[in-house]
């Protein structure tokens, strides 16, 4: 007798029964565009972790990231990314054990680095967006990219929010700015930058890491100093049940050093 799990149920007999699934992963993690040798332990890593829906960022056109998306399709996920412009970097989201499909929507520039699509789950649909902002640098175009990416995905957050599609939605990436309540504050971030950050709220998402450790403050990336940031971040709507999540950073792969990042993972429960 055959059974074939998922979020949706497993088949006997040709009838399909339904079946609750216990939780769903959903993570955000920038693997700096890897070599061939580290993406293979990132591989590893991302297998061993089980998650239901992964965001990667800081990919590229690379032989690394090349293997990383193959070898993420061949353990069963469907991995959407667009080819960046440029030799710039871009998203990958993969996920495995799911309905999805491309959400058909594109900013007229940089869209390589905005990756939408809509899947199926036992919560019902589920849209997630991923997306990794541009850095301040390079010094030539000196936040000419990163203030041209944000200005779109803030045009882009509030036409979502008067169609009422921020609902069921997950946004998460690294988005290369802290929140405005962050420890140290770190004045070379600008009021424009904030801004940016405070647009999810406004179009009534939530800061899930946030809200659920209103006390502490942890960091996914260290400066040469020794100074940490938390620059990704997960983004969830309100109609979710925050009391029954769980977010939280994982360090280990940043202390073993399969990237200079700390990965993030949600996990969301019916």
């Amino acid at each position: 007798m055959s059974r074939q799990s998922s979020l949706f149920g497993f088949s006997k007999g040709g009838a399909v029964i339904e079946e609750v699934a216990p939780k769903l992963k959903v993570l955000t993690w920038n693997i700096v565009n890897p070599s061939i040798d580290r993406a293979y332990n990132q591989f590893s890593w991302l297998t061993n972790l089980k998650a239901n829906i992964i965001i990667l960022t800081e990919a590229k056109q690379s032989k690394g990231c090349t293997y990383l998306r193959n070898a993420l399709e061949g353990a069963g996920y469907k991995v959407y990314s667009q080819a960046p412009q440029d030799n710039d970097y871009c998203v990958m989201i993969a996920e495995k054990g799911l309905s999805s499909s491309k959400w058909p929507i594109e900013l007229s520039s940089l869209s390589h680095r905005l990756e939408l699509i809509v899947l199926k789950t036992s919560f019902g649909e589920l849209k997630v967006i991923g997306m990794y902002v541009p850095s301040r640098w390079p010094k030539e175009k000196r936040n000419i990219n990163k203030r041209l990416f944000q200005n779109q995905v803030i045009s882009l957050l509030k036409s979502l929010y008067k169609d009422e599609s921020t609902k069921n939605l997950t946004i998460g990436g690294d988005l290369n700015v802290i929140d405005p309540t962050h420890v140290p504050k770190y004045p070379i971030f600008g009021d424009w930058e904030f801004e940016f950050y405070n647009a999810f709220l406004r179009v009534g998402l939530i800061d899930v890491y946030k809200l659920l450790n209103p006390t502490t403050q942890d960091y996914r990336w260290f400066g040469k100093l020794n100074d940490g940031y938390r620059f990704d971040h997960l983004f969830i709507s309100k109609c979710f049940d925050i009391s029954t999540m769980e977010c939280y950073y994982l360090h280990e792969p940043r202390v073993s050093k399969l990237s200079d990042h700390s990965a993030m993972l949600l996990i969301l429960k019916p």
